[in-house]
């Protein structure tokens, strides 16, 4: 396996429609990996917000 490995990592391709699809792929997994630490990043900040605000809220409160 590690051989198979060594002569696709070479760009030396017997298939070149498998190395497109390999490369694609990969594009496509990378990707989405990205989009899904952007939502991540995007999610905390917004639940960092909901928290300052709930804690603005914990800290006014008027006392009778």
């Amino acid at each position: 396996m590690f051989r198979f490995l060594k002569e696709f990592a070479s760009e030396r391709h017997a298939d070149e429609r498998v190395a497109m699809r390999w490369h694609i792929g990969h594009a496509v997994v990378y990707g989405v990996l990205i989009l899904q630490y952007i939502g991540g990043i995007v999610w905390h900040l917004a639940a960092a917000n909901r928290h300052r605000d709930a804690a603005r809220k914990h800290d006014h409160v008027e006392i009778p």
